[in-house]
């Protein structure tokens, strides 16, 4: 059985819905929880969710 390693985040909760945290820097992201990895901006597989600003950063290194 194959368990999923990613590490976990604490998410921010606005009007019932929640938000992923960026897993560099912390900050509440724009993206729901509820959303499909695929159609996520900013997520790198192995690593997590990203806020533009460390993406930005990530990508351009």
């Amino acid at each position: 059985m194959k368990r999923n390693r990613r590490k976990e985040t604490p998410q921010i909760e606005t009007n019932s819905l929640k938000f992923e945290r960026c897993v560099l820097c912390g900050k509440q992201t724009h993206i729901p929880i509820s959303t499909p990895i695929a159609a996520r901006q900013g997520y790198i597989e192995g690593t997590g969710q990203l806020c533009p600003t460390c993406y930005k950063r990530i990508k351009n290194v």
